[in-house]
């Protein structure tokens, strides 16, 4: 009977204690390891149940000051990002007012070739402006995680566009990035490490030097 009562006692004590216990250690691994973000343990002790409901309180916390943490980094970079587009934007619009201020003035005896040529070029640095609009847009919105396959030279020109006007003379920027060079990532979130990366190594150098961007597989 005493052997029995044991045996029985060990059961309850193991379904309790012993099993939520093990839960708790691989659900806070699998949250470690990126597959889980809150605990789901299901156990009539008190104590296992105010760890579990503890425990959740502290992964929302941080949590909540981790998205504070990025979208403070991202509003930082947003401003560094808006410089850059203005004097990005400066050129495709000085372009359209040329050709449009031409054609104005020369209306009813421009050749019509030339003429042509210059409402290709309206076109041309409209078409540009606007994709320099969209991708400050891209960048600026808040959105989900999202890996994607990405060009790594393309990425990384994008990006020197935007701070072009940041650069000083002094100060050369030599990029050996071949072609076919992928990495899976979030553009964003991507775009935003390499700003910050190459914004400080500018600002490094003090005024002068050069900054070499490379990469291999």
């Amino acid at each position: 009977v005493l052997i029995a009562l044991v045996i029985v006692a060990g059961q309850v004590l193991s379904r309790m204690v012993a099993r939520p216990l093990k839960q708790l250690e691989d659900s806070m691994e699998a949250i470690a390891g990126g597959r889980l973000n809150k605990l789901d343990i299901r156990s009539g002790d008190r104590e296992i149940v105010s760890l579990t409901v503890a425990f959740n309180h502290v992964m929302h916390e941080l949590d909540l000051r981790q998205r504070h943490l990025v979208r403070s980094e991202k509003l930082a970079s947003l401003g560094t990002l808006l410089s850059g587009v203005a004097h990005e934007l400066n050129n495709p619009l000085s372009n359209i007012s040329t050709s449009c201020q031409i054609l104005i003035e020369e209306s009813g005896e421009c050749d019509p070739e030339f003429q042509r040529e210059l409402l290709s070029q309206i076109d041309e640095q409209t078409l540009r402006a606007r994709n320099i609009v969209r991708t400050l847009l891209d960048f600026a919105r808040d959105r989900d995680f999202k890996a994607e396959t990405l060009l790594l030279a393309p990425l990384i020109e994008e990006t020197l566009s935007f701070i072009k006007g940041q650069i000083p003379a002094q100060i050369a920027v030599r990029r050996e990035l071949p072609d076919h060079l992928t990495v899976a990532a979030d553009k964003q979130r991507l775009q935003q490490a390499f700003l910050n990366l190459i914004k400080n190594a500018i600002e490094a150098l003090e005024g002068a030097g050069e900054v070499v961007i490379r990469a291999a597989r």
